[in-house]
């Protein structure tokens, strides 16, 4: 099980600066919607990463301190932490008792956590509670996941004044209304940008479709 014991205290992937450029816009009358689209999209992509959630607060790819508890049966060669993008680590206790630094190893973009031996090896962890305290999430966001969060502002701008299922609407004759395929029909993605999702694949915790 995890907790997040310190929320993001911003999920959003773009400034209000960015989202203005990303649309060309110049005013300050679009401003509220724009935020409030930006937070949708940021939230939007966070779940289409499948960031892992507690089930309270919603995910994001921002930095969180989260707090992992796991109950071993028998020893295992390396831990799965709840968090990818691992920034530090505050502390790892072994049925109570704090490790030194020295003594583990993480690899912080996969979020794989290594038990070392006191010659340098890598060992087991042992069976017990392991409780690790870290932060993980990103602070500063990297330039693919705004390049994203932009496409896919794009993308629900341009539907934001019309029914965004509909592909094409003929007036002609009878008429025909052509609605594209959902997102959990075609995609499993919340993203409506295909260009947004290829984006995102690389911060994904499971493979994306």
């Amino acid at each position: 099980m995890f907790a997040i014991s310190a929320p993001a205290s911003d999920r959003n992937l773009l400034t209000l600066e960015e989202l203005r450029a990303a649309l060309d816009l110049d005013g300050t009358e679009s401003d509220a919607k724009l935020l409030s689209i930006g937070l949708e999209i940021s939230d939007a992509i966070a779940n289409a990463c499948r960031v892992p959630v507690d089930g309270v607060i919603p995910a994001t790819l921002r930095r969180e301190t989260i707090i992992d508890t796991m109950r071993l049966c028998r020893d295992q060669e390396q831990l799965i932490m709840t968090r990818r993008f691992v920034d530090t680590i505050s502390n790892i206790t072994v049925n109570g008792i704090a490790l030194d630094p020295a003594e583990f190893e993480v690899d912080k973009a996969a979020g794989l956590a290594r038990r070392l031996s006191s010659s340098g090896y890598y060992a087991c962890w042992p069976s017990g509670i392991i409780v690790m305290t870290y932060t993980a999430g990103f602070e500063t966001v990297p330039s693919a996941l705004k390049d994203a969060a932009k496409l896919e502002l794009v993308a629900r701008w341009s539907l934001s004044d019309r029914d965004p299922a509909i592909k094409r609407d003929r007036t002609q004759g009878l008429g025909e209304t052509e609605y594209f395929p959902s997102s959990s029909e075609e995609t499993d993605s919340p993203l409506i940008s295909p260009d947004a999702r290829a984006k995102i694949s690389s911060y994904s915790y499971q493979p994306t479709v």
